[in-house]
């Protein structure tokens, strides 16, 4: 059952340095004496449990000190005095957040979240915890937030989880602790899959994929007009030497658009070979990489002609996209879809319309469909085309080729995700008829509010970057997945009163946000994504 004590805030957010600073007493002088010891504190150097105890003495009204030492005896693997210290400093600072959030994280991990609410308040909201406040930090908000996140999927109510997750998306979806809620509720996700699994293929309907190469299969490659260079993308895979994918893009654009299409269709005509090779460990992984190079350079042509051989490759089985494309599928499809097919939006409709198609593959236009729309700007005059599209499944509820019970449930996302709210009659109809897998568009009951409140931001994910950066990103071992942290409670928040140390001091993020692939910010040389996206 959902949170139904969670009031909406009312609170400012923002990077004022100042604001904590006053509150947590943080003068010029303490300022500067934190500033000075930053780099051993980041280093947990061993002398600073001396000094730092001695600082606590020094400035008895300043909590950030007994946060750091808490944080300096965990760091060190002393979690009885980490404990002990942070119990020390919630008695002399009841109203300091992140004492509070610690005490929480600690009960969490002790499995008591019985007792979280009455650390964090009844409601689990920042604002009535601290209802004489109108402003908050967005570090605050941000560790107050994943904390009850952790609450909530400790004691199993996913809805509220992600509800919060969308939160700190909103705030910041590059941040180290959006991340954290990300990969928490991914964790949860895998350790209840099997519950969740049971409970949904007692209402789950998949259509029959309609068989659409069989009788293509062939052993014999396809005649390419640039058989040399073409050869190096089925040769080499995605960590291909960038310069020859330039070499390759100075070719004749027709001709190569011609080869690239024989890629995408040589995928499906020698299906069986490759897959025979590869379960007699006959072919190399990177081999079986030639159509994902299809996509991309497809994509980057923006080959409105190779529209029809893309959708081509979306109506084949799960067994064919998880071979070729496995957790790539989605950055792949929907690159070429959006750059393709730009000018095919009422195509996408239709094929978001036909029956034996897989809910994956609908789940993938959908989705592009979504992004598109959402660049044009006036994504209200859709209304009618995604109504039409609802009542068509309504009309089909009974035909076993159509009525896919997941392709719906991603379709009503794709509503929620335009904010559509006057087709709530028709997501309530196709609920009621037992249409709609709930886990993965939620509760209809939780779809209402959820699309009274939405606002469309600019999509400015994988499609958008260069081609260069779409090799790298592939190039990064396992970047396009999200982490699985092992380490308990404790562990992920050890260097969370650092964190707003260091925060204090910087202005909110701007409209702008670096990207994985850009220099870190911090000086270090490194890539973002290497340095202090991951801190």
């Amino acid at each position: 059952m959902a949170n139904q004590k969670y009031k909406t805030p009312t609170y400012v957010i923002s990077g004022n340095s100042s604001l904590l600073d006053e509150i947590n007493h943080i003068t010029p002088e303490v300022g500067r004496i934190l500033l000075e010891l930053k780099p051993d504190i980041e280093n947990g150097r061993k002398y600073l449990l001396k000094k730092i105890n001695k600082l606590c003495l020094q400035y008895p009204r300043v909590p950030v000190f007994k946060n750091i030492l808490s944080n300096l005896y965990e760091q060190q693997g002393n979690m009885k005095q980490a404990i002990a210290v942070n119990h020390w400093l919630v008695k002399e600072h009841p109203h300091y957040l992140f004492g509070k959030v610690n005490l929480a994280a600690e009960y969490l991990s002790r499995e008591e979240p019985h007792k979280v609410p009455e650390i964090l308040g009844e409601y689990l909201e920042i604002g009535t915890l601290y209802p004489e406040r109108k402003e908050f930090h967005v570090e605050e908000v941000l560790a107050f937030n994943l904390i009850v996140i952790h609450y909530f999927l400790a004691i199993g109510e996913i809805d509220d989880a992600e509800l919060r997750v969308e939160l700190l998306q909103d705030l910041d979806e590059d941040h180290p602790k959006t991340r954290q809620a990300l990969d928490a509720i991914q964790r949860w996700y895998l350790l209840n899959a099997a519950v969740r699994t049971e409970g949904r293929k007692e209402t789950e309907r998949k259509v029959p994929v309609k068989d659409t190469r069989s009788h293509l299969q062939t052993e014999e490659a396809p005649q390419f007009n640039f058989p040399e260079q073409i050869g190096w993308l089925y040769e080499k895979g995605l960590k291909i030497d960038f310069f020859e994918i330039e070499k390759i893009l100075q070719l004749e654009p027709q001709k190569l658009v011609e080869d690239l299409e024989k890629m995408l269709q040589d995928s499906i005509a020698r299906f069986d070979y490759f897959m025979e090779a590869a379960l007699k460990e006959n072919v190399e992984l990177q081999e079986l990489d030639f159509p994902q190079h299809a996509l991309l350079l497809l994509g980057h042509l923006k080959s409105e002609r190779s529209f029809d051989q893309i959708l081509l490759v979306l109506q084949q089985d799960k067994e064919f996209t998880d071979f070729w494309f496995g957790y790539n599928l989605s950055y792949l499809l929907e690159n070429a879809i959006f750059h393709c097919g730009r000018n095919k939006i009422p195509e996408l409709f239709k094929f978001l319309k036909q029956p034996n198609i897989c809910g994956q593959s609908k789940a993938v236009v959908g989705e592009t469909l979504v992004k598109m729309i959402g660049e044009q700007g006036d994504n209200d005059k859709y209304i009618p085309k995604y109504k039409e599209l609802l009542d068509h499944y309504i009309a089909n509820a009974d035909d076993e080729n159509l009525a896919d019970t997941e392709a719906i449930g991603f379709l009503i996302s794709d509503v929620v995700d335009l904010g559509y709210n006057s087709l709530l009659p028709e997501i309530k109809q196709l609920f009621e008829l037992d249409l709609v897998d709930s886990f993965i568009c939620g509760a209809y009951e939780r779809l209402e509010p959820e699309m009274r409140k939405f606002s469309y931001m600019p999509y400015e994910g994988f499609a958008k970057q260069e081609l260069n950066q779409q090799y790298q990103f592939f190039n990064e071992e396992d970047s396009h997945l999200f982490p699985i942290e092992t380490s308990d409670f404790d562990e992920m928040y050890y260097r969370q009163s650092l964190e707003a140390i260091e925060e204090m001091n910087k202005p909110l993020r701007s409209e702008k946000k670096i990207g994985r692939n850009d220099p870190c910010p911090c000086g270090s040389g490194k890539k973002y994504k290497k340095c202090c996206l991951n801190d």
